[in-house]
């Protein structure tokens, strides 16, 4: 199986992006990426597991979860997730690539202000992804505006 047959669209494009961008040695071997990926309460479980087991069992990446606060944040389905750190220390310099995971949260006024931190990574240039609801994360950064993009619809982006 191939990994864009066991991804999702959007996870997909970030880790082809990944490889596209030159992660790769001159000999053609793989080297590793490192992943930030960013988890708010009610998180999309099955968004960040596929992402990060392709990139971890399939490619060798180094994938470091991140949440506001640090805090151990609870998904959808009900699974306690602890994480490595907290999305306010992240440092661009310690990773390749930015994915905020989706969650109904970004679509309220609960919603984390993360901007800050996805406008640091985007002029840092790291690959910058938001998955579902997290669209709205990178859309209120104005990090969409001159990307092309995918989200759930443009009236999605909109609100």
């Amino acid at each position: 199986m191939t990994v864009a047959a066991m991804l999702g669209h959007a996870a997909c494009a970030v880790i082809l992006h990944l490889r596209e961008i030159g992660l790769a040695s001159a000999q053609g071997g793989h080297v590793m990426a490192r992943l930030a990926i960013v988890l708010i309460d009610q998180f999309a479980d099955w968004e960040g597991a596929q992402l990060a087991a392709s990139a971890r069992a399939d490619l060798g990446d180094h994938v470091r979860w991140l949440s506001p606060g640090g805090h151990a944040v609870r998904s959808m389905g009900g699974l306690s997730a602890r994480v490595d750190g907290a999305v306010e220390d992240f440092e661009p310099a310690h990773a390749d690539a930015l994915v905020f995971i989706g969650s109904p949260l970004w679509q309220t006024e609960e919603s984390p202000v993360l901007t800050p931190t996805a406008r640091m990574a985007a002029d840092a240039g790291l690959i910058i992804g938001g998955i579902c609801g997290a669209t709205l994360q990178l859309a209120r950064a104005g990090l969409l505006n001159q990307r092309s993009h995918t989200s759930n619809s443009l009236a999605f982006l909109r609100q």
